[in-house]
């Protein structure tokens, strides 16, 4: 949690944090044999923040840098298979805003 705090981006404010679980499938082969595939679920751990600014903001960029700074961490960095950002309108109380969803997709068993 701290490296998520250190290096949030200025002017934004973390309005949701949410750790899920997703399920994958994956063909792989059994004792290396490729002629014997089998599928097999896959849990992911998957941390999900959603970070606000006012809409008149241009946050992107720096939103950006901030998936940059937490790949690159040695906290997180190694235990991350990727980070995935969205950006959406929305509304926070009355004020209108923009709001960046950064998922943090662990790796398989970090």
């Amino acid at each position: 949690l701290a490296t998520l705090a250190e290096n949030m981006p200025e002017g934004m404010v973390m309005s949701r944090l949410a750790a899920e679980t997703r399920q994958s499938r994956q063909t792989v082969f059994k004792d290396n044999d490729q002629s014997r595939p089998t599928t097999v679920t896959i849990n992911k751990r998957v941390l999900v923040l959603d970070l606000a600014g006012s809409a008149g903001g241009n946050y992107s960029t720096a939103v950006r840098a901030y998936g940059d700074c937490l790949k690159s961490s040695p906290v997180l960095g190694p235990r991350l298979e990727n980070v995935v950002h969205s950006e959406k309108q929305g509304e926070f109380g009355d004020a209108k805003t923009v709001i960046h969803t950064m998922e943090l997709v662990f790796k398989a068993g970090s």
